[in-house]
């Protein structure tokens, strides 16, 4: 249409002409580029779209049955002279070649090229490109999961392509990347839906099953959809007879059972992987199995048989040593369950040292802002709480609310105000009628196991602002919460809260009862510190011979209790001793 003359350019045409060849739009100006490229050019150029906005050549030369020396010839000079690529360097693959790499220089340029090409073209050299990924990257497939996942996908070959979703997924999941993980999975298991029954299908459905349940979980706690994921994986692994699965299904259905806070559901599993454990490839897996099971046993209200287990973990040795301070890191869990079945059991010091310890391993091991390190101060801050020691609790309550705060760990920012609200009132002479409705209203619940947890330190604050309705209502929903769930760790100290708040009503009958059903069940299940806080109460209440009777139950549980002499209940009931 223009052509140069002299020094300048004179247009060849009409304007109207120019105006009725005019591309209306930036795809149709790309395609007139690409059409005054050579055949070869253009087919290249429309391989390497399918490849992504980075190709090697020898992808695109497998796909078009070119040598890839053509290919790198052909796509420099795209490069040096077109524009429509540049170069992007070389790299080594597995096999040993030597790939060069190019990118288009927009993403307009390679959708432009990506649209030229028919469908039935487009699946067969998505094959050709998985198919060569996949032979350069033979024994280290996983590098390139998601790559061949796609590919094959497009190429309409749903099973290889479920499986590179899988192995994606997998290796997304042990990065921490749970909902990237979910994502592949979930692909995987649309695919597979397509796939005829057979024993490798239901094999690979197990992987997906397994994986997805947990990563769901992990990613957004969605347990509607994780449960039965993992309930069809123990389905799938008992129907395979492949016991290791079976195991680590169960194990991670135990684990989201007790998070939900459902100990019965939990213990069920537990029963059910007793017999497989040993299959479990994973040491990790296995520790972890062992640490619910004594969590379940704790949390049930069964001391001794829990302080038995974590013993056998190690949980209880005395030394702060290099070695052992490696093996905390991955008993967590198991440490913040030590430090709780030793308060409860009569050792408050043993109990905070074991805190501490937990505290140092996080503070060594993990970046300072990791859910680990905010977990183990929340944990110690709710340790002080039951100590009774509130400006102990609000400090490391201070420590974890800031960090939960940056990285939005809700949990631990929900139980580290709701203690911050308790230490407040404990610490508070008197407070004004409209702060003390403001620490009532505000969330106390959050989350589902340990729930008796926070309920004890709101029934507390609620008994020490004077508010007995609200307290009344929380400790009714929460025994029956109890009966449902089976977690029965700090029963006696609600039963014991109710005589406390019954007593301020007046109603000494009904929180003599109270007290004395604390009592009993503190008394079944070996918890000499609920046991004694629920005597001092009774011995406020009692008068007569049962106060005599509680005065002396006092001064047996002394002789027992053999540390924690600082402590407010200690001190209590050394002064009732001696009076």
């Amino acid at each position: 249409m223009i052509r140069p003359v002299g020094v300048g350019w004179q247009l060849e045409v009409s304007v109207a002409e120019v105006a009725s060849r005019r591309p209306d739009t930036v795809r149709q100006l790309l395609d007139i580029q690409i059409d005054r490229l050579s055949l070869v050019e253009q087919r290249i150029l429309e391989a390497a779209s399918l490849v992504g906005p980075q190709f090697a050549a020898g992808s695109v030369g497998h796909a078009l049955e070119l040598p890839a020396d053509e290919i790198d010839s052909v796509c420099e000079g795209l490069a040096n002279e077109r524009r429509l690529l540049e170069y992007a360097g070389t790299e080594t693959w597995p096999d040993g070649t030597i790939q060069s790499r190019y990118a288009f220089r927009h993403a307009l340029f390679q959708h432009a090229a990506l649209a030229r090409t028919t469908s039935a073209t487009v699946r067969a050299r998505h094959r050709k490109i998985a198919e060569r990924l996949e032979t350069g990257y033979v024994g280290h497939e996983e590098q390139v999961a998601g790559e061949l996942a796609v590919h094959f996908e497009l190429g309409q070959t749903p099973t290889k392509a479920a499986r590179y979703h899988v192995v994606a997924g997998e290796r997304s999941a042990r990065r921490w990347g749970y909902k990237e993980a979910a994502e592949h999975l979930e692909r995987a298991r649309v695919l597979l839906e397509g796939t005829p029954e057979s024993r490798d299908r239901d094999v690979l459905e197990l992987r997906v099953s397994l994986n997805h349940g947990w990563s769901v979980f992990q990613a957004n706690g969605r347990v509607e959809v994780a449960i039965p994921l993992m309930q069809r994986a123990r389905e799938l692994a008992g129907r395979l007879e492949d016991k290791a699965s079976l195991g680590e299904a169960l194990i991670r259905l135990e684990t989201i059972h007790i998070v939900q806070g459902d100990l019965r559901e939990a213990n069920e599993q537990a029963s059910a992987l007793a017999p497989v454990l040993d299959h479990v490839a994973d040491a990790a897996v296995r520790l972890l199995a062992k640490q619910l099971a004594a969590t379940t046993v704790l949390l049930r209200g069964e001391l001794a048989e829990a302080r038995r287990l974590l013993g056998d973990l190690g949980v209880f040795r005395a030394t702060d040593d290099q070695t052992t301070l490696e093996a905390a890191h991955t008993h967590l869990l198991a440490f913040s369950m030590g430090s709780f079945a030793l308060w409860l059991m009569g050792e408050p010091d043993r109990a905070i040292a074991l805190s501490r310890r937990a505290q140092r391993v996080t503070e060594q091991a993990y970046d300072p802002f990791d859910h680990e390190h905010v977990a183990m101060l929340a944990e110690g801050a709710l340790l002080h709480a039951w100590r009774r020691e509130p400006a102990s609790a609000s400090e490391l309550a201070k420590r974890a609310l800031a960090i939960s705060e940056q990285r939005s760990f809700a949990k631990w920012q929900g139980r580290a105000e709701l203690i911050l609200r308790w230490a407040e009132a404990e610490l508070a002479p008197s407070l004004p009628c409209a702060r003390v409705e403001e620490l009532l209203s505000k969330p106390w619940d959050k989350g589902s196991v340990g729930r008796t947890m926070h309920a004890m330190l709101f029934v507390a604050m609620c008994a020490r602002l004077g508010r007995a309705e609200p307290a009344l209502e929380v400790i009714a929903s929460t025994l029956a919460m109890i009966e449902r769930t089976d977690e029965r760790w700090l029963e006696p100290e609600l039963h014991r809260l109710r005589g406390e708040v019954l007593k301020a009503c007046n109603d000494a009958a009904e929180a003599e009862r109270s007290i004395a059903t604390a009592i009993e069940i503190a008394r079944k299940q070996g918890s000499r510190s609920l046991q004694l806080r629920a005597t001092l109460s009774l011995h406020a209440l009692a008068s007569g011979a049962k106060k005599k009777r509680a005065r002396e139950d006092i001064a047996g549980l002394l002789s027992v209790i053999t540390e924690g002499h600082d402590t407010p209940d200690l001190l209590d009931a050394r002064a009732v001793v001696a009076s």
